[in-house]
């Protein structure tokens, strides 16, 4: 008996870690609560190298079964992992530059957006330009010497993309003197690195983790 109830319990276990892994084939999925189920998922995280060198984000999700891989790579449009979310940057871009392929962390932002953690485009840019002109050797020093992350906030409803820099950063906090100076403290070169923009849209409250459930 003892021994028929600790396999059932391995079982619901089992069961429940691996609905913690979902997708969403669409922002549009995502925005009516649509995710499908997704099971012995893996997040493998790409080289820095790899994500300036050859762009795209950091996050490599993988199952084993080569059908499904192909279809997070390619279709999907975001992952829930346990109680992180991760969205796809296939297909987006930002003030012209292209994101790349694979997933980005993500924090829902202000309820109806999201908040991406990818690759500066400013050091995307670079890169392209570098290894056009002086090839490999040359993107390799853009990439060493760029400012690597930044903080972009996504529109799921209409994939537009804006880049939390001096612009946005202001009309977050409102014309609020006061908190562009506490900013400012903490991060003096206004690099809006995610290290910095992070905790204090967190503080705002404007920024969360996402829960294991929506």
């Amino acid at each position: 008996m003892k021994k028929a109830l600790f396999l059932l319990c391995l079982l619901v276990m089992s069961a429940v870690c691996q609905a913690q892994s979902s997708y969403c084939l669409s922002f549009a999925d995502y925005l009516e609560g649509q995710w499908q189920p997704l099971d012995h998922l893996q997040l493998k995280h790409r080289t820095e190298t790899k994500v300036l060198m050859w762009g795209g984000s950091n996050i490599k999700p993988v199952t084993g079964h080569k059908s499904i891989d192909k279809l997070l790579k390619k279709k999907a449009r975001l992952i829930r992992h346990n109680d992180s979310l991760y969205v796809n940057c296939r297909h987006l871009s930002c003030d012209g530059v292209a994101l790349g392929n694979w997933y980005a962390p993500a924090y829902v932002f202000e309820r109806d957006y999201l908040l991406l953690i990818a690759p500066s485009i400013e050091t995307r840019r670079s890169v392209n330009n570098m290894s056009f002109l002086f090839g490999i050797v040359g993107g390799l020093v853009a990439a060493s010497t760029g400012k690597p992350l930044s903080c972009y906030v996504l529109n799921p409803a209409t994939t537009q993309i804006e880049l939390i820099g001096r612009d946005m950063m202001a009309r977050l906090t409102n014309g609020r003197t006061d908190l562009q100076m506490e900013y400012k403290q903490t991060d003096p070169g206004l690099d809006f690195r995610p290290d910095t923009v992070l905790p204090f849209l967190q503080k705002l409250g404007l920024v969360d983790k996402l829960p294991a459930t929506m």
